[in-house]
């Protein structure tokens, strides 16, 4: 409906006019230099956008987990040490265990980076911060738009990190492709051009995948 895009489509708005504030070539370095990477999220939104950054992370050769259970959050924090970097995602800023999380690992030195809203406690805690901002329209039977920015932040980060790593993403990425190749047969390329949907015949004369 376009009650759903247009609520997608504010909440995008509204997060690129906060990146111009954001050190995402900071987080970037961080991230690409990072012996281990833990990302934290409770709650729907932020538990979503926790286990999809540890998808897209892993695929460039990081040595990634996502924890969306609290009490694991705090005890894989307390493991971190320098070199190490911790990822807290909060829509409302006040995950308590997010928050614990990012305190402890701060304590072991260990880089920190919350993306959640500015002036709460999971951005007062942590090292550096990619800022949300988002207005719901109080619209109860639509889902809320923000998780639209939290896919985002997860795109942001992933590719600002696969550029910091550069060229020696490439192999991962081969390697994760060519893994479910043989669980995604295709037909052969003249037939093939018969029965594609022109978005997926632009992406894979790009070079993409679809998967």
């Amino acid at each position: 409906m376009a009650t759903v895009a247009k609520g997608a489509h504010a909440a995008l708005d509204l997060l690129a006019l906060g990146l111009a504030e954001a050190d995402i070539a900071g987080m970037a370095a961080a991230l690409s230099r990072a012996r281990r990477v833990l990302v934290c999220g409770t709650g729907g939104g932020s538990s979503m956008a926790a286990v999809e950054l540890e998808n897209r992370l892993f695929r460039l050769g990081l040595q990634v987990s996502a924890r969306i259970d609290p009490q694991l959050q705090r005890m894989n924090a307390s493991v971190l040490r320098p070199g190490d970097v911790l990822v807290g995602f909060s829509i409302s800023g006040q995950a308590r265990s997010v928050i614990d999380a990012t305190k402890i690992a701060r304590q072991y030195r260990a880089g920190t980076i919350a993306v959640t809203i500015p002036g709460g406690g999971l951005a007062l805690a942590a090292d550096m911060l990619l800022a949300l901002r988002f207005q719901e329209d109080g619209n109860l039977y639509k889902p809320s738009s923000v998780r639209y920015a939290l896919l985002a932040t997860v795109d942001i980060l992933a590719l600002a990190t696969a550029e910091a790593i550069g060229p020696k993403v490439l192999e991962p990425l081969r390697r994760v492709r060519q893994s479910l190749a043989s669980q995604n047969p295709r037909p052969a390329p003249a037939d093939r051009r018969l029965i594609m949907h022109p978005v997926e015949e632009a992406d894979t004369l790009c070079g993409g995948t679809a998967v």
